[in-house]
């Protein structure tokens, strides 16, 4: 299973870039989405970047429900990145 996040800037930009693939568990019938894959990248630069992650086919659980998760990081001040965008997936099946 793969996933991908895909950054375009026109202007030179400090950012960081986290994508995860989750996985829907039950745990005492409370759902919850627990990432089981993690890419994360940062950046100084303008134009196109990108960062991915997979979950091999070996690890999915085909009866569980999955799903990318993407953030988008400002680093332009020291410290921690102040989040600026987060998307979702729709949820997928695992597929092998």
């Amino acid at each position: 299973m793969y996933a991908r996040a895909d950054v375009n800037c026109k202007n030179v930009e400090k950012f960081e870039v986290e994508v995860h693939i989750e996985r829907l568990d039950s745990i005492l019938g409370i759902d919850s989405w627990k990432p089981v894959a993690r890419g994360f990248k940062g950046f100084n630069k303008s134009g196109y970047s990108w960062v991915s992650t997979t979950e091999p086919c070996s690890d999915v659980q085909t009866t569980k429900k999955y799903r990318a998760h993407a953030v988008l990081y400002d680093k332009r001040l020291p410290g921690p990145g102040i989040e600026v965008k987060d998307e979702l997936s729709g949820q997928i099946r695992g597929h092998c």
